[in-house]
């Protein structure tokens, strides 16, 4: 036989459920790394169709966001570059190399890096594995550049270093289920208390060795889980198992980016690039200028912090219709070009194009008006300086006391939470109950309404309301999250009416954070 007859009548090996192509991926290529951008839902569908406008991807983007935003997702995450530092001296090392202060064992810190000159050359996570274990964690691109300048800086003893980015890939998941997946899948206490924000540790996750960040480049309570490249599939197949129940989805690289800006986070090689210094960019405020250490970088950064920056990374919201910004859009300041975009897209969850790029510091005030030019229009776009608002209309029906209690309540909320508005609007109790009746189910009423507890049956079998899962609803967890505004309304004598009402804002607590306080990006009452 033939070995070309005989190689046409094996069988192709079976494929694999991590084979996103098959998945509807619409893959993408980043620094010589395939990634997914988006999802189709079916290869037939995955073609995105060339435009200078939105494309055909932006309806499967927005599902991707939503997805992460109230549920929970997974994505790949193989192109950061990881550098493993180690030793006896390992410490003063990095406390040398990086202007951050380091972080315990078992922790983690963010830290740019800087060139003497004080220009940025790099923008790390920093974890501690152990008293001298290190891993540092950065863009996949600049990996090399990373790897001579540790290498350059490396004593001649005390400290080994290498860069251990192939032997690592992994997997991210994030949103307000994403714990309730990762508890089905280790032994591990990961509970808010056991396993806070900025901890890493290694797990064994779904039968595979890994090492587990809780951390979210989406914003939301998230973990990024690492693992040797042979594992990745199998780790992925056993996160898709346990998700299931939870609505788990596939997210890829847009909805990510997406998700991040509406959060005023840059990206290195865009927003965060050698051109700019720590104070520009706002990575300044990860570094302790105060620390004894003269690291690298330290006396210019002294220098500008006491000038100030020449320039500064802005966040802006941009009003168009079916166009966003991508990179190097001139930015305009009364008729002068002030700056150009870094950085942009359309923020699905909020539902605004918004763009990153620097302007003068007279121009970076929160609420500046600028225009941006795209394809040779102008749009009006508006500085932005804190996370974007989401605003979340509340009824309740009127009792004096108990508007008091809400108002007090709301107000202690929005301090904790800017990026979060709250329309609160009450209603003489006789129209209250015709008027929300009416309301809900033409889909016309608010985000949260008020209701007695009793009501809530009626309103479940009358089809006003979803009925609410059980960790949704738990009344245990808003007196736990409630508590000290409750005592001091108590010591007020404005407690009247507070029980019912306290039993409503879970329903309004549960619309604006999900999950209580497992959002990374939202404080819960301080």
């Amino acid at each position: 036989m033939k070995v070309s007859s005989w190689v046409s009548k094996v069988a192709p090996p079976p494929r694999r459920d991590g084979d996103l192509a098959h998945r509807g991926a619409v893959m993408g290529v980043s620094h010589g790394l395939e990634h997914a951008l988006w999802f189709a839902g079916s290869p037939a569908k995955a073609v995105e169709t060339p435009t200078y406008r939105r494309s055909n991807a932006f309806p499967h983007v927005a599902e991707e966001v939503r997805a992460v935003r109230e549920a929970v997702g997974v994505c790949e995450i193989a192109n950061y570059s990881k550098h493993e530092v180690k030793g006896p001296g390992a410490e003063a090392f990095l406390d040398r190399m990086l202007p951050a202060n380091l972080p315990g064992p078992g922790r983690f810190a963010l830290s740019p890096l800087l060139t003497p000159a004080g220009k940025l050359y790099g923008d790390l996570t920093v974890a501690r594995l152990a008293d001298d274990r290190y891993m540092l964690f950065g863009s996949y691109a600049v990996q090399n550049m990373h790897r001579r300048w540790f290498e350059t800086h490396l004593p001649a003893e005390g400290v080994s270093y290498r860069n251990v980015t192939d032997d690592f890939h992994g997997l991210a998941i994030a949103g307000p289920k994403s714990r309730d997946v990762l508890r089905r899948l280790v032994r591990d206490d990961v509970s808010s208390e056991a396993f806070r924000f900025m901890d890493i540790r290694p797990m064994i996750v779904g039968n595979v060795p890994t090492l587990v960040a809780r951390v979210s480049f989406t914003g939301e309570l998230g973990y990024e889980i690492y693992c040797a490249p042979a594992h990745q599939l199998r780790l992925f197949e056993a996160i898709e198992e346990a998700g299931a129940e939870y609505g788990l989805r596939l997210f890829g690289g847009r909805a990510l980016m997406s998700m991040r800006l509406e959060k005023n986070w840059g990206v290195w090689t865009m927003d965060f690039r050698p051109d700019f210094t720590a104070a520009q960019s706002g990575l300044d405020r990860f570094m302790a200028l105060n620390k004894p250490v003269d690291f690298i970088g330290k006396a210019a950064a002294l220098k500008e912090k006491a000038a100030g920056p020449a320039r500064r990374l802005v966040t802006m919201t941009v009003e168009t219709k079916d166009i966003d910004c991508w990179g190097d859009e001139p930015i305009f300041h009364e008729g002068k070009c002030v700056g150009y975009v870094t950085s942009g897209g359309y923020a699905h969850h909020v539902r605004k194009s918004m763009a990153m790029g620097y302007v003068p510091p007279e121009c970076a005030g929160d609420g500046t008006k600028l225009e941006i030019e795209l394809l040779g229009e102008f749009y009006a776009a508006t500085v932005t300086a804190k996370a974007q608002t989401v605003e979340i209309e509340y009824w309740q029906y009127f009792f004096k006391e108990r508007v008091t209690a809400i108002d007090a309540l709301i107000k202690t909320f929005e301090a904790a939470n800017p990026g979060i508005k709250v329309k609160h609007t009450h209603f003489p109790y006789a129209q209250y109950q015709t008027k929300v009746a009416a309301a809900v189910p033409a889909g016309e009423g608010p985000d949260v309404v008020q209701l007695y507890y009793g009501w809530l049956e009626e309103y479940r079998k009358a089809n006003l309301l979803a009925p609410l899962p059980k960790d949704q609803f738990d009344p245990a967890m808003v007196e736990k999250e409630f508590f000290p505004i409750v005592k001091a309304m108590k010591a007020e004598g404005s407690y009247w009416g507070l029980p019912t009402a306290v039993r409503s804002m879970a329903l309004f607590y549960n619309k604006l954070v999900r999950s209580y306080s497992e959002n990374e990006s939202i404080k819960i009452l301080g």
